[in-house]
């Protein structure tokens, strides 16, 4: 470590001038790279799915969901935030993203640790004893993440989509492998646990090997301050967001057990694939594309116009085909007695108007340097949340999906707001543009469920096809005559900006 090599290469991965001056172009292709990496992903997920609901039952699944719920918090504070100060600060030395690795192993080694300890504890509140062993096996993951966090940072710096691409879809198609190979043998819940450990490994194992920086030993006065709070707001903002978000999950398993809880997970995995999907791999591109030119208000305002709405077109039908085709996609993906997921993917969709928007809003505050003003937002959307769950508790799975869908529709206006503030975007713009896709999907799947009324079709596999042609044809029809629209679009942005 700290040779003259290092050092060299070091600096080449640090430099960030020389995105400027195209940092369109790199967002177009890398987002292009990006989603179709997703796309393949997401095949791959519900393959994948419906091979392991076949060998795996509700009670596995719930099963693996207590263990992964402290696994899960743990790797969300794992980096502090860090690799996000990495990637979004303009300027950065080669001693102080150093310094950043060993704090980043450091934290990861405690976590492991801490993470060790807690097993028994976990199996305590859930009463279930076969999860000690499981959550201590989950702790390794931390602690081989947290050694390749400002690899991956370096990577995203650099705005290097592809290589980025390439290595989640080949960790995720290892992970997936190993399930299916563990269940196949009998594995049980052990097999999802194999999966959990597999993707960071290979993850790492490929980012270390790819970036050629190695880290100097920490020198006395490097300047971390700044980049600490900046990571501390981030962490802080995570920790509240999983709480809000994941909660859901604690209380299900802890009041309804992990019957209700494997249905409910798997309800909300189906829901969320889509965006689960691609709104890593976007934010991926849009939070280091947008902290280029944080400087340049125009720029930034235009270039996140283009992905917000880009994004509305890309998940908007995903999340509509949910809605409508619930029932012939659960018994497609799931099987036999997996008709419980049913109302929870229904009521969960509630909110899929506004996901796509709200999903986003963290990154404008991350690529803006405005993290203490995301943390607010994250203190208000968690009291929604746990609210809304804690209301819901008694109601089981169902309850819980309507619950996580209402919290939703109350907390994201706020936080579009005070996005929209804070970095000087135009909301009512933002929400004419959403409502094209909108209108377009709700169209295709009022206009299916109208077809599948009068043509009694009862096979799972041509109900869903209707519903997914009749989603996707809509989209697919405004898209291509948009241009005639142009004109009655800006009409309606003048008006809304008049009405401001």
């Amino acid at each position: 470590m700290g040779s003259d090599s290092a050092a060299s290469s070091a600096d080449r991965f640090l430099r960030v001038a020389h995105l400027e001056a195209d940092v369109e172009r790199r967002a177009a292709r890398g987002g292009a790279v990006m989603i179709a990496a997703q796309m393949l992903r997401l095949a791959l997920q519900i393959g994948s799915t419906a091979v392991l609901a076949r060998l795996l039952t509700p009670h596995d699944y719930g099963l693996f969901g207590m263990a992964a719920v402290l696994a899960g918090f743990a790797l969300l504070i794992n980096d502090l935030g860090l690799n996000t100060a990495t990637v979004q600060r303009a300027d950065i030395t080669g001693d102080q993203v150093s310094a950043l690795f060993w704090v980043n192993l450091a934290f990861s080694a405690l976590c492991t640790v801490v993470t060790l300890a807690s097993a028994p504890l976990v199996a305590r509140v859930f009463q279930q004893p076969a999860l000690t062993w499981m959550v201590a096996a989950l702790a390794p993951s931390l602690l081989i993440s947290g050694a390749a966090s400002q690899h991956g940072a370096l990577l995203t710096r650099q705005m290097r989509f592809r290589a980025i691409a390439l290595l989640d879809l080949g960790s995720f198609a290892g992970g997936i492998g190993a399930a299916i190979i563990a269940s196949s043998l009998g594995a049980g819940p052990w097999s999802l646990v194999a999966m959990y450990l597999t993707q960071p490994v290979l993850r790492a194992v490929s980012i270390v090997a790819l970036v050629p920086w190695r880290p100097n030993w920490p020198k006395p006065g490097t300047e971390l301050r700044s980049l600490l709070g900046f990571g501390g707001d981030v962490t802080a903002f995570r920790v509240l967001s999983y709480l809000s978000l994941n909660a859901d999950n604690a209380l299900v398993g802890w009041y309804s057990g992990p019957v209700q809880l494997g249905l409910y997970s798997r309800g909300f995995a189906l829901f969320m694939s889509p965006l689960s999907n691609m709104l890593p791999a976007v934010r991926q591109v849009v939070e280091p594309t947008l902290s280029r030119v944080q400087h340049d208000r125009e720029r930034y305002q235009q270039l996140y116009g283009r992905f917000e709405e880009l994004l509305s077109w890309l998940t908007m039908p995903l999340a509509m085909v949910a809605l409508f085709g619930a029932r012939p996609l659960v018994l497609l993906a799931l099987g036999p007695g997996w008709e419980g997921v049913v109302p929870v993917l229904q009521l969960l969709s509630v909110a899929a108007p506004i996901q796509p928007v709200m999903s986003t809003v963290s990154w404008l505050f991350v690529s803006a340097g405005r993290t203490r003003d995301m943390l607010r937002w994250g203190a208000i959307s968690a009291v929604c949340h746990g609210v809304a769950f804690l209301l819901a508790m008694p109601y089981g799975a169902a309850g819980m999906a309507l619950a996580a869908g209402l919290a939703r529709l109350v907390s994201a206006p706020i936080g579009i707001k005070m996005a929209g503030s804070a970095v000087g975007l135009d909301i009512k713009r933002l929400l004419v543009s959403a409502s094209l896709p909108l209108g377009a999907n709700l169209a295709g799947g009022l206009a299916a469920m109208f077809t599948l009324r009068y043509t009694g079709l009862v096979s799972p596999v041509a109900q869903l096809l209707v519903v997914t042609l009749g989603i996707g044809g809509a989209s697919l029809s405004v898209l291509l005559i948009s241009g005639r629209l142009a004109a009655l679009k800006e009409l309606l942005l003048r008006r809304a900006s008049a009405g401001g």
